[in-house]
């Protein structure tokens, strides 16, 4: 209702009014909301994680256990023709859906369905993706252990990884194995350093000056909209799923930001991180097959 009257008042050019409303809406707390949690269960066969462990237990050293879960394939899209339906079970999945930036807190975009009725479904076999991630990087530090150093050596990449932060990168996979939840500090920016520098060999990642406009160079957010819109690029397959967890306002998890903005309520869980962990390792691996 504050969102709606705020909104009026802002088309209507009452400024006094629009932000008295404003200043109303960001004094309400989480309680006054009234957010209740939803919860339900997702069982992944065990069979799965068997064949997860067998593949890296098959890995001959560190840099190929790296390699095979840098491999592993890419979320696919579904059909996001509206009202196309198929394969959809109802469910409150299905429900009118708003999102909301509790640090505000603002209603983040419209009231009403999100247009693309498979959303929802590719953020959880995004996280589901992130379990079976998670699985497959404790199997490797079981058998492993690498130091630092060794992870250095492993991660490093002369263009896109240069050894100071393939150091960081290294320091952010043993930060992960240590449950601290600092890793996917470490790790986020680094991600988006690799990416910027594997699509620069490509495409512009600069935005020029304009008028009172400063030049600069693409964000997260921008450079994942980049590749997705170059098919034909190593690791586009993964833009989407990315884009939806790191920098997705109105959708998914948008670590990058809610980090990066210190917008969280909780630190990422441990599968979410592990996902971070796997862009990183994606777009190391496609920069290399570029190479």
């Amino acid at each position: 209702m504050l969102t709606e009257a705020a909104t009026h008042a802002r088309d209507k050019g009452l400024t006094d009014l629009h932000t008295d409303i404003r200043m109303q809406q960001q004094a309400l707390t989480r309680e006054d909301l009234e957010l209740q949690k939803v919860r339900f269960d997702a069982g992944m066969p065990e069979e799965l994680f068997n064949a997860a462990r067998a593949y890296i237990g098959a890995a001959k050293d560190l840099e190929d256990a790296l390699q095979r879960i840098a491999s592993h394939p890419a979320l696919q899209a579904e059909s996001t023709a509206e009202g196309d339906e198929q394969g959809l079970q109802p469910s409150f999945l299905r429900l009118d859906t708003n999102r909301i930036n509790t640090a505000g807190p603002v209603l983040v975009h419209s009231t009403g369905q999100q247009e693309d009725l498979g959303q929802d479904r590719r953020i959880i076999h995004l996280e589901l993706t992130g379990v079976l991630i998670s699985y497959q990087l404790d199997v490797l530090w079981e058998r492993f252990e690498p130091s630092i150093r060794e992870m250095t050596t492993a991660l490093a990449d002369p263009v896109v990884l240069p050894a100071e932060r393939a150091r960081l990168l290294a320091r952010a996979f043993r930060l992960y194995w240590e449950h601290d939840e600092i890793a996917p500090y470490v790790a986020i920016s680094l991600v988006e350093g690799i990416l910027r520098r594997y699509l620069k060999q490509h495409t512009p990642v600069i935005n020029l000056a304009k008028g009172e406009s400063a030049g600069g160079v693409a964000q997260l957010g921008g450079l994942l909209r980049s590749l997705a819109d170059t098919p034909d690029l190593a690791g586009s397959e993964w833009a989407t799923s990315f884009l939806l967890l790191l920098a997705d306002p109105a959708a998914g998890p948008n670590l990058r930001n809610n980090i990066a903005h210190d917008l969280w309520e909780t630190l990422p869980p441990c599968h979410q991180t592990a996902l971070v962990l796997l862009a990183a390792l994606a777009f190391l691996r496609a920069a290399a097959g570029e190479a």
